[in-house]
């Protein structure tokens, strides 16, 4: 890295934490003032709030297209919140033209990365068929990322889906398996919820399976 790159990467940090503080003081006009500086010089988290602020219109006029603007910037250089909100701009036609085939790639790269709030978003997208024809496939794929991701509702959604058949084929393995996991973060709802007992006494063989496959993997951490 050259000096001058050095020195212009230096200014570009100063100019963003001087806006963050400014921000946090609520002065909202001079932190849009230091975080158009910093994002001029093309760094993709000033960028990102200034996507938040022409949004919301704070310390600046709003403008919706500035909003999406500055989006596809920081979304350009990879920031995960900055492609979800894109995409959510995308979705509404908000500053863009509406269009769902945007607004889903640019969730989906956000949902690749990790992005939860992008991972429920496209599985409700591709259960319910907003604006689109619904995909289950999919959709359960997502709801299972989400789960993984650490979403509290999404392993108890998928387990009343393989419990019920509701959209995929019945499996009650997986059923078993993502009631034990919704307990990690609904654990009373699951203590006053009886049916793995019912699930145990009548299907004892995918009961066992489901529950040693959750605790394999509570056990190999």
């Amino acid at each position: 890295m050259s000096e001058e790159k050095k020195e212009l990467d230096n200014i570009s940090d100063r100019e963003f934490s001087l806006g963050v503080k400014a921000y946090g003081m609520e002065d909202y006009s001079v932190a849009f003032a230091h975080f158009l500086k910093s994002a001029e010089m093309g760094y993709c988290n000033a960028q990102y709030n200034l996507g938040l602020m022409y949004r919301a219109g704070k310390g600046v006029e709003k403008d919706l297209q500035k909003a999406a603007y500055w989006y596809e910037k920081a979304a350009e250089q990879g920031e995960a919140k900055a492609r979800f909100e894109l995409g959510s701009m995308y979705e509404y036609g908000q500053g863009v033209d509406k269009n769902i085939e945007e607004a889903l790639y640019w969730y989906e790269q956000a949902a690749k990365q990790g992005y939860l709030e992008a991972q429920t978003t496209l599985a409700s997208l591709y259960h319910y068929g907003y604006n689109m024809e619904s995909d289950f496939e999919k959709a359960f794929y997502w709801y299972e990322q989400a789960a993984r991701n650490g979403d509290r509702f999404a392993p108890y959604a998928l387990a009343e889906a393989f419990d019920r058949g509701i959209l995929i084929p019945r499996d009650i393995e997986k059923a078993v398996y993502w009631y034990f996991k919704s307990g990690e973060f609904m654990p009373e709802h699951l203590k006053r919820n009886t049916r793995l007992e019912e699930l145990e006494a009548e299907y004892s063989g995918e009961y066992a399976r489901g529950k040693a496959k959750y605790l394999e993997e509570l056990e190999s951490g």
